[in-house]
């Protein structure tokens, strides 16, 4: 099956590459006769200027024939073509004639007599247009920059404008323009320097006195407001000319598209697959004590992959979702499989949650279709796209054997997170802005609908606009073409409206607390510009079925996960790493306090462990623990009781990193990560870590009970290079239980080959997972210059130690520990779910089979259950005796087609 998707895709593929060469073509003979110049098609997003100038006589390009747009331009060559738009100056008809390149009545002291541009210089000084710098030069080769560029040309077209007072003495130029409707979307900074067919653009939008397109504003060009587009077609007209490549190369057979046509939502279909087909199970009581998610705010429920209510385990295996009756585990069965979707989609689930009767399940939907086509623009068809949506589930699961979909709301993008606080669900999502072919019906593109996301909740049955165009906030300046989503779903009321904001920029991380959601987004604005990188955090207010979008700050650096954000009684707390590409890429760590209501700075530490990077973080109160890495692991333990001055209390350096850290209680943590061998810390590279360095998983417990001296009280180190477990991306597959002593993870370890010493052995059995094989002939001899060796390679040496071993797969499970702070970590045991077959497979050639790897680790009542996409297991808590294990029925492959 797999292969046939491929070939077909493949065949979409070739296709759509068919079509745009044909299409390609076929613009190309066209513009060959009628573009201006040959590298200024008629896509080009500046293409009537251009044209205007070149038509007009303004502007001759250059002498290959180009006029080379994305070119900057240099003061001589700007003013030549202003002096020429403007006031029609041309040298030939100088009454001066030669004289006019000479620099009588010039005063500039870095130009020369007979250049090219004197005339032009000339011109623009009697014209007052031009003054040149203060130290009486001009640089004409000098690449001239927007405010320089917008003082110029608001004193060509004697616009009022005058020089403002300070270090934005240009602010009433570009005001200016402004009110024209002169400056084009792609304008970022004051300082940046202009490109030919910006110039063009400008100039065009005054000589024509435009009224209709869009222009930047200096609010915007400061990036400290937020913008809204008066109409759909003037959004669309900010996503197609702030695009970095022409509109023939956006889109594509797997762009995110927009499904156009009304759906409705049908019931799951359910399988009980390996049930008795009983209704109700009664047999049992749910368990008084149970494990939930690992989450990191207490009242702030995160969605996960696993589930269970004390009673049932909830689990997503392939593109279906199961419910398990698991308590008692004698009785313990795979009760019903879910499908959901409809008959023009796939549904593919990806997290959920579960409270009481309720079963949500968020996950992604594709339909396939075709774009309509004007077909007086081409006569090739487009190419076959789909439409991405992230859609939530909510069911009924009172009767766990059959569960009912209660309603279902899915919205244009991809799924980024979720948090559930109470009763209502809070979705983040990204959408890509699809800018349509320029073959495409012109009609289709008048409501909006081409680029705005929309959706589709089950209570209206049809698709309609996310938000209205004019209540979209574009971030100025923002270089992303994607919609940043926010919506409130409820989820104990069928009948009560989702509610949702739509922004002009990109998720990253997500932090929630129970009154706020805070998003963040690098800032790319500036590109090489800028010798840093900023982060963007959006603040969202929560309440009953509702998010509001309140403020917006920004911090220096980037972030490395939710856990280097908390909220604190009135504050938000952030970490990041800067990178300054401007000194060899050197690294330092801050932490940013800002205040919730404005989301102004507060307090920050800055230039922590410079050269080091984060690796984990976590706040506590009015502390926070960061952990930095470049060849030892340096733990901080910063105070924040005072959030203007926040400081490092303490520090503990020690081998290896930390990926995650755990609250153990208000004076312990936990810390997860990797064991390193810091070898030579005198090496020239000092930012050089070799592979074989990392060791094992290593599990650490630390004091911080004196914040001027914490300590690693207890450690753990599992298996060698290359152990691994999904905690350290996801802690979610964390479990710990402080009061229970318990401490679980999923594992995979790897070790070393114990295979003695490589000496012992020769090239013909040299054991290669653990030695290094080398011909070497057994022995050889010389005669009259002649060296004659035997065919063999089974010589001395052969078979020699390698300069580093790669470690085999010796285990894939869960590791059980007893955790205190008397006797630390005491391995409890190891849980599997294999047979015998698999556990031999592994010991010969260190391979296992990925679906029987463990992904989570719960409790309920005084069982231990394993979860995987093969099957579940039931163990004792107490000597982790097995009691039961069931295989999930069919196979955990996602079909997608």
């Amino acid at each position: 099956m797999k292969k046939t998707i491929i070939l077909t895709l493949s065949a979409i593929g070739l296709f759509a590459l068919a079509a745009a060469q044909v299409i390609a073509l076929d613009a190309a003979q066209t513009s060959a006769q009628t573009d201006p110049f040959p590298d200024v098609y008629s896509s080009h997003v500046n293409y009537e200027a251009i044209n205007y100038l070149k038509n007009n006589g303004i502007i001759e390009g250059y002498p290959d024939g180009n006029y080379k747009p994305e070119n900057n331009i240099n003061r001589a060559e700007f003013v030549k073509i202003l002096m020429g738009a403007v006031f029609n100056y041309d040298p030939q008809k100088d009454s001066a004639g030669s004289g006019a390149y000479k620099t009588t009545g010039l005063t500039f002291s870095d130009i020369k007599a007979g250049e090219w541009y004197i005339p032009y210089l000339r011109e623009a000084v009697e014209k007052n247009v031009i003054s040149g710098y203060p130290d009486g030069t001009f640089h004409p080769e000098k690449e001239i920059n927007f405010s320089e560029a917008a003082k110029i040309i608001a004193n060509s077209y004697n616009l009022n404008a005058q020089e403002a007072a300070g270090e934005r003495w240009y602010k009433n130029y570009v005001e200016a323009l402004q009110d024209k409707k002169a400056i084009p979307l792609s304008v970022e900074y004051f300082d940046e320097d202009i490109t030919r067919d910006e110039v063009a653009e400008m100039i065009w939008r005054l000589a024509t006195d435009n009224e209709t397109k869009t222009t930047r504003t200096y609010d915007e060009i400061t990036g400290e407001n937020f913008v809204t587009a008066a109409s759909c077609a003037e959004l669309t007209e900010r996503f197609q000319e702030q695009s970095e490549y022409s509109i023939q190369v956006r889109g594509g057979i797997f762009d995110d598209m927009l499904l156009m046509e009304e759906s409705t939502t049908s019931a799951p279909a359910m399988a009980n697959e390996g049930s008795t087909g009983a209704a109700k199970s009664e047999s049992a009581a749910p368990a008084e004590e149970y494990s939930t998610t690992n989450i990191q705010v207490a009242g702030v429920d995160e969605a996960d992959i696993v589930k269970n209510d004390g009673k049932y385990i909830y689990l997503i295996k392939g593109d279906t979702v199961r419910i398990v009756e698991a308590y008692p585990a004698g009785n313990m069965k795979e009760l019903v499989t879910i499908t959901l979707g409809d008959e023009n989609a796939t549904f593919y689930p990806q997290e959920m949650y579960v409270d009481g009767d309720k079963l949500t399940i968020i996950g992604s939907m594709i339909r396939y279709y075709f774009e309509p086509m004007d077909s007086e623009t081409t006569s090739i068809y487009p190419p076959y796209n789909y439409s991405g949506r992230t859609k939530a589930y909510i069911l009924d699961i009172s009767d766990r054997s059959k569960p009912t979909v209660e309603r279902s709301v899915e919205i244009d993008g991809d799924y980024s997170t979720s948090r559930k606080v109470d009763n209502t669900l809070y979705l983040v999502i990204n959408r890509y802005a699809y800018v349509p072919y320029w073959y495409y019906d012109s009609t289709y593109t008048k409501t909006g609908m081409e680029i705005v996301p929309t959706m589709l909740d089950s209570k209206t049955g049809k698709d309609e606009l996310v938000a209205p165009c004019s209540q979209i906030r574009i971030l100025p300046k923002n270089p992303d073409f994607n919609f940043l989503i926010t919506a409130a779903i409820p989820l104990d009321d069928k009948n009560a409206d989702v509610v949702r904001n739509v922004i002009v920029g990109n998720a990253d991380n997500i932090y929630a607390s129970r009154n706020n959601l805070y998003v963040t987004a690098t800032d790319w604005n500036g590109g090489y510009y800028r010798d840093t990188w900023d982060t963007a955090v959006y603040r969202f207010g929560l309440g009953k079925n509702n998010i509001k979008f309140e403020n917006k700050g920004k911090v220096p650096g980037t972030v490395l996960n939710q856990y280097s954000m908390d909220e604190n009684n009135g504050y938000f707390r952030i970490a990041t790493t800067k990178t300054d590409w401007s000194t060899s890429s050197q690294t330092t760590n801050n932490l940013y306090v800002l205040d919730t209501k404005d989301m102004s700075l507060k307090g920050s530490l800055e230039n922590l462990a410079p050269g080091e990077s984060i690796y984990s973080v976590r706040f506590m109160g009015d502390r926070a623990y960061m952990v930095t890495f470049r060849r030892v692991d340096p733990m901080f333990v910063i105070g924040l009781s005072n959030p203007a001055k926040p400081v490092v209390l303490g520090k503990l350096k020690l081998p290896g990193f930390s990926n995650y850290l755990h609250p153990y209680d208000e004076n312990h943590i936990i810390g997860f990560g990797k064991e390193v061998d810091p070898g030579d810390t005198n090496m020239s590279d000092a930012d050089f870590l070799l592979w074989q360095q990392i060791q094992g998983l290593k599990i650490g417990l630390f004091d911080v009970t004196d914040v001027n001296n914490p300590k690693e009280m207890f450690s753990t180190v599992i298996g060698a290079n290359g152990t691994d477990s999904p905690l350290l991306s996801n802690p979610k597959a964390l479990l710990f239980d402080k009061d229970k002593e318990l401490l679980a993870l999923p594992v995979s370890v790897y070790e070393y080959p114990d295979e003695g010493n490589c000496g012992d052995y020769t090239y013909s059995n040299c054991p290669q997972s653990s030695c290094l094989r080398i011909c070497v002939p057994s022995s050889c001899t010389s005669e009259n210059g002649i060296t004659v060796c035997t065919a063999d390679c089974n010589g001395e040496n052969s078979c020699v130690q390698p300069s580093f071993q790669y470690g085999q797969k010796v285990f894939d499970g869960a590791y059980v520990y007893n955790l205190n702070l008397k006797d630390g970590f005491t391995l409890k045991g190891k849980i599997d779910h294999m047979d015998d077959q698999d556990r031999q497979d592994l010991a010969d050639n260190g391979w296992s089979d990925y679906e029987k790897a463990i992904d989570r680790i719960i409790y309920i009542g005084e069982n231990l259950y394993t979860i995987s996409q093969f099957g579940v297991k039931a163990n004792l808590l107490g000597d982790l005796a097995e009691l039961k294990f069931i295989e999930l029925a069919g196979n955990s492959t996602v079909n997608y087609y």
